[in-house]
């Protein structure tokens, strides 16, 4: 289903597409610097249950490569949420991106991620994803599972900074050049 073309500030013409999962794939940037998705910021978007415009979040273009097939600029939590709780299909806007926007959405995306961390309650404990405890009850054995929690939960987000230094170094590089 596609709706009336929107023109952008930049004068590209975008419009709104519903699409079935299947067909969104990963920004192809997001595998070639090895981002992973936050598994925090998709558990919040299911805990939170609320329903942002999809059209709104997720920018989309044709796959260059693949016929029938979309790759996602920006809004890869959201869809992996909406995967997980069962959506089949949402509406996106669908955008006309070179590479180097692809790359910059993904910047940005994963910026924004950055940003929005939930602070956590200092009295409280996660000693599993979802799980918290407050501190002044917790057990020997929580203590160590949040000890392990946190310990994984670095890893991961030195494996996220790693990649996503790399790009950042790649979009300077390509900003001066330009």
């Amino acid at each position: 289903m596609r709706s009336k073309n929107m023109e952008t500030m930049e004068g590209s013409t975008e419009e709104r597409i519903v699409v079935k999962l299947g067909a969104l794939r990963q920004n192809p940037e997001r595998s070639r610097y090895a981002v992973p998705l936050d598994e925090n910021r998709i558990r919040e978007l299911i805990e939170d249950g609320s329903s942002p415009d999809p059209a709104e979040d997720v920018r989309v273009r044709l796959s260059p490569t693949q016929t029938g097939e979309f790759e996602v600029a920006s809004g890869d939590h959201l869809i992996e949420a909406a995967r997980r709780v069962g959506v089949r299909a949402m509406t996106v806007t669908l955008c006309n991106l070179d590479d180097n926007e692809m790359r910059a959405a993904l910047a940005r995306e994963e910026a924004e991620v950055e940003e929005n961390r939930r602070v956590s309650d200092p009295l409280s404990i996660e000693v599993e994803p979802g799980k918290v405890v407050s501190i002044l009850s917790a057990t020997e054995a929580d203590l160590t599972k949040a000890e392990q929690l946190d310990r994984e939960r670095e890893e991961q987000e030195g494996r996220r900074d790693a990649a996503l230094e790399a790009l950042y170094d790649d979009l300077r590089t390509e900003a001066g050049a330009a």
